[in-house]
């Protein structure tokens, strides 16, 4: 793995998923509570669209005559991981990650019967960590809503409260 792309080629922590998570809330609250959508701007400047980006499949053992123990297999993995952790890399600094991370997240719930297995980077996070990332978000969904109209297990009053400013003010990643 290059150097550079050392950081960006490994697992999402928990914190990071629920941080993330707590980003599309208030993107869902923001689109449903105040009717407002973020869009990209016309002429915006994005990584993703100057340079090129990778939405290859990870290489699956069973194409490689020697399986998983195969050389061939172990370079194409490789390859993989360096392409997404570049990509990831890419994203790292996009206004518009969390916007990137929400649309691919409704997409491939939409477009797959198991949910999120679309394939590439968006929002700056790969398909395992995207997967953490939206039964987080669905959790923090169920307990707002419970948090809001009353049930068991509702979302603190403080963290409705603070989930509802970001929604009003819009919601940056950081």
């Amino acid at each position: 793995m290059p150097e550079d792309l050392v950081e960006f080629d490994r697992e999402i922590t928990d914190s990071e998923s629920e941080k993330a998570a707590r980003k599309l809330l208030a993107v869902h609250i923001r689109a449903k509570k105040h009717h407002v959508y973020t869009l990209i701007p016309a002429g915006a400047t994005l990584p993703c669209l100057e340079n090129v980006v990778h939405f290859s499949s990870w290489p699956n053992p069973k194409d490689f005559s020697g399986g998983a123990n195969s050389t061939e297999y172990g370079s194409a993995l490789a390859i993989h991981e360096i392409e997404e952790a570049h990509d990831k890399k890419l994203c790292a600094g996009c206004p518009f990650r969390v916007e990137c991370l929400a649309q691919a997240l409704s997409v491939g719930a939409a477009n797959s019967a198991g949910g999120l297995d679309d394939e590439g980077v968006f929002g700056g996070w790969g398909r395992k960590s995207r997967q953490k990332i939206g039964a987080k978000f669905d959790s923090l969904r169920r307990a707002y809503v419970r948090g809001v109209e009353g049930g068991e297990n509702p979302m603190p009053a403080d963290d409705i409260a603070r989930i509802d400013a970001e929604a009003k003010e819009g919601v940056p990643w950081r």
